[in-house]
Parts: C-alpha cells; sequence; structure tokens
C-alpha cells in the first residue's frame, strides 16, 4: 500500500509533468509532419482506398512512440536536475536547457520536413544519405531554392521561430523553478534512483515499439504494393537513427562453405574459381569481341534514365531521340537491371563488381579501403589511361577518396572544372552536362594512349534542370514534365557529343557504353524501379541487335574488361555480355538507401525480400505491381529467395573479411605464375 502514495508523489513532481507536456508536444509535432507528407506527396501515389491511407496513419502511432524519445533526449538530461532540485543556484541551468531542448526540437523539424521533400523525388523518407546530404546541405537548399523559393523561405524560417520559443521558454522557465524548488525542495537520492529506473523502462518500452517479440523496425511499416503506403507510419528522425546500426548487412543464412560452393556454381565452374583465399577470383582469357584490338572504352553513366521512357520500352520517342537512335545502331539490353538504387550502389556495382549494401553504401563505410580489384585498376595494368569526369562534386560519396582507390589516374569533377575558368553554367549538383561533355572531350583528347573514361552526368538528377526554357519540350501539365524535359535535354546533349566524336579519327577504334546509375525511384512498380537502359555502340564494328537475356550493372565490369582485351584475372559477380554464351539470364538486386531490401528476378517472376523481418512476396517480371504469388508457386519462392539470400551473403561476407583481391606481393606471385 506504500508503493501507491510514492507514485502518486512522483507524478505530483514538476518533472514529470512537464515529460508528459512536453511528451504530447512530441506527439503533435509528429502528427502534423505526418499530415504534411500526406497532402504533400498523395497527387500520383497508388493509393486504392483511402481506408489504406486511415489504417497506415494509425500504424504510424507506434513509430510515433518510438520517436519521441528522440525528440526528448535533451529534456530527459535534465532529470537529475529536476529530480534532485538543488536549489537557486543552477535553476539558471535548468532553464537554458529546457531553452536548448526547444531548438533541438527546432533543428529536428526542419530534419522532418527534410524527409517529407525527400519523398518526393526519392521515394522514401531520409535514412543514412542524410549525413551525405548534410555534407552538401547549401547544394541541395540551391536546388530547392530553384523549385521553389518560397518553400527554401519558409524552411528557414523554422529555425528563427524556434529560435524565439525556446527564449520565452527558457525565461518563463528560470522564474517557475525559483518558487517551485522553494516549496518543494527535496534531495532524496531514493526518489531519484526510482524515477529513473522508472524512465528507462518507459523508454526501452517506447523504443522497441511497445510489447513485441523483436524491436520495431522501418520495414514493418512495409504491408502494401505502394510506397506511398509504405512510408506513411514512417517519419525521417527514425529511419535515420535506425540506419545507424549496419548488423542486418551480414545475415549468415548458410552455412559459409555451402554458400560459398552455390554462388560459384552460380556464376561459373567451380574449378574457374582456382585462386586459394579468394573465392570470387577467376581468370579471362585473351578476347577480342567484335574485332577490336585495344579500343578507347568510354562508360557514359546516365543519371537516373530510367528504362520506360525509352522508344524500345514502349516510350515517347520525343523523350530520348538520340538515345533511340543510337540503339538502332548497337547491341541494346532490354531486360537490363540496375544492381541498386542509389548513384553510390551503381557506380560501386559497375566500377568493383559486387552488389552494394541494402543499407548504407560501402563508400561511406571503412570497408571501402578494402582491396577490391576496381575495374579501373584492371585496365590501367592493361596500359589504359583511366579517366573519371563528373559535373559534380567529388567529395560526394566520397568519390574523391574512391576513384583512386579503384584505379582511376585522373579524376575531374566541379573543383577541377573551377578551375579552368573555361565553364560557367553552374547547377545545383554541378556543372551542365553541356560542359561536363566537352571537359570529357578535352581530357580524352589529352591522352596519349588508349583510354576507359567514365562520364558521368547530372542533369536529371533533382531538381531536373535545364538550361532554359528553350529545351522545355513537355509542358508542365503533362506528369513528371520537369524529369522528362531534363532527361530530353541531357540525351540532346549526348547527341551532340557522340556526333562531334564521329569526326574525330579515334571514333573508329572507340566503344561506347550506354548506362544508368539507377531508375528515377518515381511512380514505378517494382521491375519498372530496376530497369535501365544497356547498350554497346561501335558502327561499323557491333552489329546492331536488341538481346532480351536478362542482364545487371554486376556485368559491366567482365563486359568492359572483355572489350579491352581481357587475358587478366578479374573478380567480379557478373559475366561477359559479349559472349552470348555466358549471358545470365537472370539478375540480383539490392534496394540501397537503407531500404533493407534485396532481389532476384529470373524467367518471368521478380522476388523481393526485406533483411531485417525476412518477409518476402513474389512477383509475375512482365506486371511487377500485382498481387503476392508466393502462396500459389511456393517452389518458384523458395528457389528464387535462395539465389537472392546466397548471392547477398557470399558479397557481404567477402567484404567484411576483405577477400575479394589479393595483396600486390600475392598477385604478383599469381601473375608470374599465370604466365
Amino acid at each position: 500500500m506504500r508503493l501507491l502514495p510514492r507514485i502518486r508523489a512522483l507524478f505530483n513532481r514538476p518533472f514529470v509533468g512537464r515529460l508528459l507536456g512536453w511528451g504530447l508536444a512530441a506527439l503533435g509535432i509528429l502528427l502534423i509532419h505526418r499530415l504534411g507528407f500526406l497532402i504533400a506527396n498523395y497527387e500520383g501515389a497508388h493509393v486504392e482506398h483511402w481506408v489504406q491511407v486511415l489504417v497506415q496513419s494509425l500504424r504510424g502511432l507506434q513509430f510515433d512512440m518510438a520517436t519521441i524519445p528522440l525528440l526528448l533526449l535533451p529534456f530527459v538530461l535534465l532529470l537529475p536536475i529536476y529530480l534532485l532540485q538543488p536549489g537557486r543556484r543552477l535553476r539558471l541551468a535548468l532553464a537554458v536547457g529546457e531553452g536548448l531542448q526547444v531548438m533541438y526540437v527546432g533543428i529536428l523539424n526542419m530534419v522532418l520536413l527534410a524527409s517529407t521533400f525527400n519523398f518526393a523525388y526519392n521515394n522514401k523518407h531520409l535514412g543514412w544519405e542524410f549525413w551525405a546530404y548534410l555534407n552538401d546541405f547549401w547544394k541541395l537548399m540551391a536546388g530547392v531554392w530553384e523549385q521553389s523559393m518560397l518553400l527554401a523561405v519558409a524552411y528557414f524560417a523554422i529555425l528563427p521561430l524556434f529560435a524565439c520559443l525556446a527564449f520565452w521558454i527558457a525565461r518563463r522557465s528560470y522564474y517557475r523553478h525559483t518558487t517551485e524548488h522553494r516549496a518543494k525542495a527535496s534531495r532524496r537520492w531514493s526518489a531519484f534512483a526510482g524515477a529513473l529506473l522508472l524512465l528507462i523502462a518507459l523508454l526501452v518500452f517506447m523504443l522497441r515499439g511497445g510489447l513485441r517479440e523483436s524491436p520495431l523496425r522501418p520495414p514493418d511499416a512495409m504491408i502494401y504494393q505502394s510506397a506511398y503506403l509504405n512510408n506513411i507510419p514512417l517519419n525521417g528522425l527514425y529511419t535515420i537513427a535506425y540506419d545507424l546500426s549496419d548488423s542486418d548487412e551480414f545475415v549468415e543464412f548458410y552455412p559459409p562453405v555451402a554458400n560459398l560452393a552455390f554462388v560459384q556454381n552460380l556464376l561459373d565452374r567451380p574449378t574457374a574459381f582456382s585462386v586459394p583465399g579468394y573465392p570470387l577470383m577467376r581468370y579471362m582469357p585473351a578476347r577480342q569481341p567484335f574485332g577490336l584490338e585495344r579500343p578507347n572504352i568510354v562508360l557514359i553513366v546516365l543519371e537516373s534514365f530510367t528504362g520506360k521512357f525509352l522508344e524500345a520500352h514502349g516510350g515517347d520517342p520525343n523523350v530520348a531521340p538520340n538515345l533511340n537512335r543510337f540503339i538502332g545502331q548497337g547491341l541494346f539490353f532490354e531486360r537490363f537491371v540496375a544492381s541498386g538504387g542509389r548513384s553510390a550502389n551503381g557506380l560501386f556495382c559497375m566500377l568493383a563488381g559486387l552488389p552494394d549494401r541494402a543499407g548504407r553504401t560501402i563508400l561511406r563505410s571503412n570497408q571501402i579501403q578494402n582491396r577490391w580489384g576496381g575495374l579501373a585498376g584492371l585496365l590501367k595494368a592493361k596500359g589504359y589511361h583511366t579517366i573519371f569526369a563528373h559535373g559534380g562534386d567529388l567529395a560526394f560519396d566520397n568519390l574523391d577518396r574512391v576513384l583512386p582507390h579503384l584505379g582511376f589516374e585522373t579524376s575531374a569533377g566541379s573543383e577541377y572544372m573551377d578551375r579552368t575558368g573555361r565553364y560557367h553554367n553552374r547547377l545545383a549538383w554541378g556543372y551542365d552536362d553541356a560542359d561536363l561533355f566537352d571537359m570529357a572531350e578535352h581530357l580524352a583528347s589529352a591522352s596519349e594512349r588508349p583510354f576507359f573514361q567514365v562520364i558521368f552526368t547530372s542533369n536529371t538528377h533533382h531538381p531536373y534542370t535545364i538550361p532554359n526554357d528553350s529545351f522545355a519540350f513537355f509542358d508542365e501539365s503533362i506528369p513528371e514534365a520537369r524529369f522528362l524535359n531534363s532527361y530530353r535535354y541531357t540525351d540532346h546533349v549526348l547527341g551532340n557529343f557522340v556526333d562531334r566524336m564521329r569526326t574525330r579519327p579515334e571514333f573508329q577504334n572507340t566503344v561506347y557504353v550506354f548506362v544508368a546509375d539507377h531508375a528515377h525511384h518515381t511512380n514505378l512498380n517494382y521491375l519498372e524501379d530496376r530497369i535501365i537502359p544497356f547498350l554497346l555502340y561501335a558502327p561499323g564494328k557491333i552489329t546492331a541487335q536488341n538481346v532480351s537475356e536478362l542482364a545487371s550493372q554486376l556485368d559491366v565490369l567482365p563486359t568492359v574488361l572483355a572489350l579491352a582485351g581481357g587475358n587478366s584475372y578479374y573478380a567480379a559477380m557478373g559475366e561477359d555480355l559479349t559472349d552470348p554464351a555466358s549471358r545470365p539470364d537472370h539478375a540480383f538486386y539490392a534496394g540501397g538507401s537503407n531500404t533493407d531490401l534485396i532481389g532476384w528476378i529470373e524467367g518471368d517472376y521478380l522476388l523481393v525480400e526485406s533483411l531485417s523481418i525476412r518477409r518476402s512476396f513474389l512477383l509475375t517480371a512482365d506486371q511487377a505491381a500485382q498481387r503476392d504469388l508466393s502462396a500459389e508457386r511456393p517452389e518458384i519462392h523458395a528457389g528464387l529467395l535462395a539465389k537472392a539470400q546466397n548471392f547477398y551473403q557470399f558479397a557481404r561476407f567477402l567484404e567484411r573479411e576483405n577477400r575479394i583481391w589479393p595483396t600486390p606481393a600475392e598477385y604478383a606471385v599469381l601473375v608470374g605464375r599465370a604466365e
């Protein structure tokens, strides 16, 4: 019976009353942001009935409960001062602490608003990329300003408003606590200890999402096929905090020995992998596909070039007339799959030969320092001059440090373009694509050796920029007109570049490889969000043909290596697409950007699995938005799931153990043995 009076006395304390008040305020903030998310992103969303929106909104209360402790962190740290009530000397510290709590909430409001804005072009709340975006905050805000000055002004107004509120609350708190300390002074350590234990228990309960067998995770919101519906319960604070852990990336689905044998059999004959300690390494004999001897190779990575807009996929021929023209003259892969969801994922897959993580990209992890046997390094060893050209800041995603590590001798971005004084058309993410191709042309022309050059475009990155309204081919009344206009503009620049190259003598011994980094993610079903262009283009050398077999970005490294003559060891989880006999006709992908999704596409089916909650579903590949077929096709579901899990486990464990490429001394012995 003595327990009840103590509990009642505890809740009568000023700290508890204000904790409840702040908790309700935090809940109100999260509900307001959810309402803003619902309204801002409703247009174009896949919603069959308003009840789905209501169900997901109610599910959001569980995620709100797990987020409230993040909003109240500074306030909770004031617990000792509140409960021990040491008198007037520290009342200023208490008032300042409450003021800082207000400012902290103001900053988190900016993060929540940014997460709602992020969904509009990335189809997800902010995750780990928040830290990357924080490093490029002013570039992002330049894009917001270009799209809407009113939105940018409103965004920056949040902090001054909360600063005023913080001053008012701190001042009010200073005088209020003086009276309360005089009236209710107490130094009972037992009360402090009891309250602390109760608070810890409450926080654990909330962070876990209530009484659950396992802690709450973002994929727990994934119950529909619609990205809009699945993101309604979530908020940017929760998804960013969740992303602090990468533990789910290294799941052991199968015993390591069985996993190794499974993947080696899937990729090649097990005897092809003959390098002890490095189970992905194999040897490519000398090749000369299409009769080309040591050709220049230009890999053009087109930012967000979704495949569905190409004429070959039934798209409007006016969106990309030049790329459509080139497709009719080259070797085009109709079912080519992006192996990730962000630029970092696509670049890593193509240049390193392994799938990137489903969460935080390897480019921003300690493992990027591993030995990779990158494509540029392989070609550099064959005498190629290796060049990477991009109109943006190479510090983004650590490219300035990663590219040399992967074997690039020359890496040129916006900083290099600044120094030349030649270029002046700056965009939110760097220089205009016309300037980029001009720079790339000059870099290649200065090479005295065969060159391998990567050109990575920017205009089709949000906010989808064109130089002026004369390039606005599609009217604003057309859905996604802004993106389509930027797509058409980059295609225009691409056409001019290739037509200029035709006049140069080296054109006859150059292969152009056109590929995208990923799709643009908006209003796409699961399959459309994976399909991107892939074209090998060398008129007069490569016969025009459309290939229907499945392939992916993982196949880029061995394909380009074959174009460069082969005769080299390599480590890649892909195949040489220049050889019809080795084309895989399947594709693995990892969602990227903290989606926790991996998948497998083969035949008429597409499989998707969430790593963290081990939930998977099976779709037909020709209509990827339809219902889950797992129960109707259990054998197919189990087979594709095993392939996806084995593939991902193999990549992550080789990454973790740094067993992809040998040391220089080991490689020297290996090459000597091969010779």
